[in-house]
């Protein structure tokens, strides 16, 4: 009877919640974004904690600012090589809600560019560089009530560094927590 009752009441939350994602409205959290890279001869996996805050210009769609912190570690195969990278990055996003706004759930598509400092150091030498960091992510949003969603990102990124031939892309997996404000 108490799963019943559980089941039941989680059922009403689902079907009565809807998110603020309306023109006026402001939209504050964050998500993170796991990925393991492969290049040449070095895995390296990826780890992107990103807070955000933005405005709803119209109904479905926000912009806002993101900064970004990045840790990752990449080992070489068939060495003991392991090297450390840390950065921060910082800039604009938009993003898009695609079902009408009542619904307890919707799909989002979000696109960012951000620019930012990475740190790379092995026990032998430290190397900083400066990126343009440009992102593009998909995924639905499951509401728990009119304020707070889950939003679960499947995206790609690519980082392109200044100065330099180089360049790396990937694919991320990310989970995110997001609070709608309402206007008053």
């Amino acid at each position: 009877m108490k799963r019943f009752s559980l089941v039941l009441i989680s059922l009403t939350v689902l079907i009565t919640a809807k998110a603020q994602i309306t023109k006026g409205n402001w939209l504050v959290g964050g998500n993170g974004n796991f990925s393991i890279i492969k290049i040449l001869d070095e895995t390296t996996h990826y780890l992107q904690l990103t807070p955000n805050i933005g405005y709803f210009f119209f109904d479905k769609f926000a912009a806002g600012l993101e900064p970004s912190y990045v840790y990752n570690i990449g080992k070489s195969e068939g060495t003991n090589s392991i090297a450390k990278t840390m950065g921060f990055y910082f800039g604009p996003f938009v993003r898009y809600y695609l079902l009408s706004t009542d619904k307890p759930y919707n799909i989002l598509l979000e696109a960012s560019y951000q620019h930012g400092w990475e740190t790379k150091a092995d026990r032998y030498i430290k190397t900083s560089y400066s990126l343009n960091n440009f992102s593009f992510a998909a995924g639905p949003v499951i509401y728990f009530n009119s304020s707070v969603g889950l939003e679960f990102l499947v995206g790609y990124a690519q980082s392109k560094y200044t100065g330099e031939t180089f360049h790396d892309s990937r694919l991320q997996v990310g989970i995110g927590l997001q609070v709608h404000l309402e206007k008053e």
